[in-house]
This record gives C-alpha cells, sequence and structure tokens, in this order.
C-alpha cells in the first residue's frame, strides 16, 4: 500500500505536467530522458516505470503522442501550438494584427495589461520579441506590488521570465482607444490556445477589419 501511495504523490498537481511539457517543446524525448531532466530540474527521483505511466496518461488524454523508436518508446507533443506561453502567443498575434513593430508593441502592451489586470515590464515585452511604443512613461508601483509581479513571472510561469529588479512598468494610456483591437486580439489567442479556429468560421468577417491604431491615442 505504502509503495503506492509513493508512485502518486508526485503525480497529484499540475507542476509535473507543465515541467513535462516545457521539456518536450525542445523536441521528442524518450521516457529515460524524460525521467532524467525532471530529476536535474530538482524534482524528487521518479521509478521510470512511474514516468512512463504518466506519459502514456498524458497520451491518451491526446496531450502527447508517442513514437516506436527502437530500442526505446519517444515522446513529442501532439500540438506544439497549443503550449506556447502566453506572451509568444500574444506577440504573435500582435505582430499578425499589426506588422508596424511600434503598433504592434502598443497592442500587446494594452492586452497584457488587460488580460492580467497590472501594468506590464519592459522585460515582458522584450522577451515577446517586441519593444515598449515611443513616448510612454513607466507608471508608479509600490516595492510590494513590484514583488508579487516579479514573482508571479519567475516562480508561476513556464518558462520562468526573470525580470531585473528595477526593470520599469507600463501601462497603455488610453485602454479605450484600443478596446476593439485587444477583444479581437484576445479572441484569436483564445482560438489558438483551444485549438478552436475552426468553429470561427465567419467571426473575423463579421467583426470587420480591425481600426488602424492611434499611438498618440488621438483622432485619425
Amino acid at each position: 500500500m505504502g509503495g503506492v501511495q509513493a508512485s502518486r504523490r508526485p503525480l497529484t498537481g499540475p507542476t509535473l505536467r507543465e515541467r513535462i511539457i516545457e521539456h518536450l517543446q525542445g523536441g521528442p524525448d524518450s521516457i529515460s530522458g524524460i525521467a532524467r531532466r525532471l530529476a536535474e530540474d530538482g524534482g524528487a527521483p521518479m521509478h521510470r516505470l512511474t514516468v512512463s505511466g504518466y506519459l502514456q496518461a498524458l497520451a491518451e488524454a491526446g496531450v502527447l503522442r508517442d513514437l516506436d523508436r527502437p530500442p526505446s518508446r519517444v515522446y513529442q507533443l501532439a500540438d506544439p501550438r497549443l503550449h506556447r506561453p502566453l506572451h509568444d502567443r500574444m506577440a504573435r498575434a500582435a505582430v499578425e494584427a499589426e506588422p508596424d513593430p511600434a503598433r504592434a508593441g502598443a497592442l500587446l502592451l494594452a492586452a497584457l495589461e488587460r488580460l492580467l489586470g497590472r501594468p506590464v515590464f519592459r522585460a515582458e515585452l522584450r522577451q515577446a520579441g517586441l519593444k515598449e511604443p515611443p513616448g510612454l512613461e513607466p507608471v508608479q508601483a509600490g516595492e510590494r506590488d513590484r514583488r508579487i509581479y516579479r514573482a508571479s513571472l519567475q516562480r508561476r510561469l513556464a518558462p520562468p521570465l526573470e525580470v531585473p529588479r528595477g526593470d520599469p512598468l507600463y501601462a497603455w494610456p488610453d485602454p479605450e482607444a484600443l478596446h476593439d483591437d485587444v477583444d479581437a486580439l484576445i479572441d484569436r489567442v483564445l482560438r489558438d490556445a483551444t485549438g478552436s479556429a475552426h468553429l470561427a468560421h465567419g467571426h473575423a468577417a463579421a467583426r470587420g477589419r480591425q481600426a488602424a491604431l492611434e499611438l498618440d491615442g488621438g483622432d485619425a
């Protein structure tokens, strides 16, 4: 009885699943390779059979795909697009909507601010491959709030994002000016994240073309 309980204990939370997915984003790997990586990441060593059973469960759930490559069985992500980090997803969608880097940066900033309910670090924009829009002034935040924001990115994001201690925070000065564009961006990211774009046929046409962004918040 004790052995069964010990084998289940590491599987109860989402952390193990997230670590496996993060590792396989770099490409397929064998059961032994995945178990070795889990141990290297600081987790408690797990028996190969325990790892194998968990990987098979993820494969049956459609998260992973198993391949026979003698002498090993190899696992890979069934659809890597479904496991992109949030900032990467948002940046891709922003660039698709606005090819101009400054406009894409404005859209990304406003969308992240809406989703996360807080100002956005410069490091978050740069991690996504975009820069902060020109002319913005950093917003002030208390040290306690800054610690909470940084901790969420460094401890609870996969992969973690290192934010310099004095990294500036930005907020879009006129959220209403980008309201429709942000809604459209979040819609696109949600469909991509859930693999449900095929369920929204005609959605983009019904919404119409996005209005051009005004970086200064003024009238066209």
